[in-house]
C-alpha cells in the first residue's frame, strides 16, 4: 500500500482488511479483559511507524493507568506543544485535559491553515506542500494520533464533562484536520458515552464484550457477546451501516518495543 495513513487490520474470510485512517479518523475500540483490544492498539502503532517518519507522524496518549504506552515515554514520534509544555503523554484528568486542548488549538490552526491556502483538508494540504512558494506551505503537516486507553477512568473525573466536550470536537468537527482519535473502552455504554460523543465517532471496533447491552449499545446487536478468541472482532462503519468480522494479527510488546527503538 502506498497511502502511508492506510493499514491492514486483519483477515476477513482469506482477504486483507485495511482501513484509511484519514477517511475514517475516529475510532471507538471495544473489548472486555484479554479480547484482543490492545494487540489490535499495539498492531496499528507497529504498522504506523513503519511506515512514516516522525516528521509525518506524532503520537499523543492519555494513559491513566500508565502501563499501556510508557514504553513510548522517551520517543521522538511524541507529540510536543512547546509553548504549552504539553506532554505528549498525560497520565491523570489535570494532564489529560491539557493535551486535549492543546490538540483542539493545533486542530484550530491547521483549519486557519487550510483556509489561508485555499485547500480543503490535512491530505490536500500535504500534496500541495512544497509546489506553493510561501515558505510556510514548504513543509508537510504530521498526523497526530490521539490514543485513550480506557476512557471510563477519564468519565468518572469529568463532572463537567470538559472532557467528553473535546473529545466530541476532535472527532467530528476537526475531523479533516490530519488530528485521528482512538478511544478505548471496556465498558462501551450510555453511562460512559453520551449519544453526541458516540455518534462522532465514524467507525466502531469491537472485541469480544460480556454483555449484550454493551454490544448493542456499540453495534446494535449482541454479536460482540458471540465472539470466540483472542482477536476475533467487528468493524462496524458508521458511514456504510456495515459490519465486517475479521481477525486482528498477533503482535508482542517486545515485539512494539523493538520497533519503537528501531525507529527512535
Amino acid at each position: 500500500m502506498k497511502n502511508k495513513y492506510e493499514y491492514v487490520v486483519g483477515e476477513s474470510n482469506g482477504s486483507n482488511v485495511s482501513i484509511d485512517i484519514l477517511k475514517y479518523p475516529s475510532f471507538l475500540v471495544t473489548g472486555s479483559t484479554g479480547s484482543g483490544k490492545s494487540v489490535f492498539i499495539d498492531s496499528l502503532l507497529a504498522k504506523l511507524l513503519n511506515k512514516n517518519n516522525n516528521e509525518l507522524l506524532n503520537l499523543a496518549f492519555i494513559d491513566t493507568k500508565q502501563v499501556e504506552f510508557c514504553i513510548f515515554k522517551n520517543s521522538k514520534y511524541l507529540y510536543k506543544d512547546l509553548n504549552k509544555g504539553c506532554s505528549g503523554i498525560a497520565n491523570n484528568k489535570q494532564d489529560a485535559l491539557a493535551l486535549i486542548d492543546s490538540l483542539v488549538n493545533e486542530a484550530k490552526l491547521r483549519k486557519e491553515m487550510f483556509e489561508t491556502y485555499k485547500v480543503q483538508n490535512f491530505d490536500e494540504f500535504n500534496r500541495q506542500a512544497g509546489k506553493a512558494l510561501d515558505l510556510l506551505s514548504n513543509h508537510k503537516m504530521p498526523l497526530i494520533l490521539l490514543i485513550v486507553d480506557d476512557y471510563a477512568d477519564l468519565h468518572y473525573n469529568d463532572n463537567e464533562n470538559n472532557i467528553s466536550k473535546k473529545m466530541e470536537e476532535l472527532s467530528s468537527i476537526y475531523k479533516d484536520t490530519g488530528i485521528v482519535v482512538i478511544v478505548s473502552s471496556q465498558r462501551p455504554n450510555k453511562n460512559i458515552f453520551n449519544k453526541s460523543l458516540i455518534d462522532s465517532f465514524s467507525t466502531h471496533i469491537c472485541f469480544a464484550l460480556t454483555l449484550n447491552s454493551d454490544s448493542k449499545f456499540v453495534l446494535g446487536n449482541n454479536d460482540a457477546t458471540k465472539l470466540n478468541g483472542v482477536g476475533k472482532g467487528i468493524i462496524y462503519n458508521r458511514k456504510t451501516n456495515t459490519q465486517i468480522p475479521f481477525q486482528s494479527p498477533y503482535i508482542s510488546k517486545n515485539e512494539l518495543k523493538a520497533i519503537i527503538i528501531r525507529r527512535n
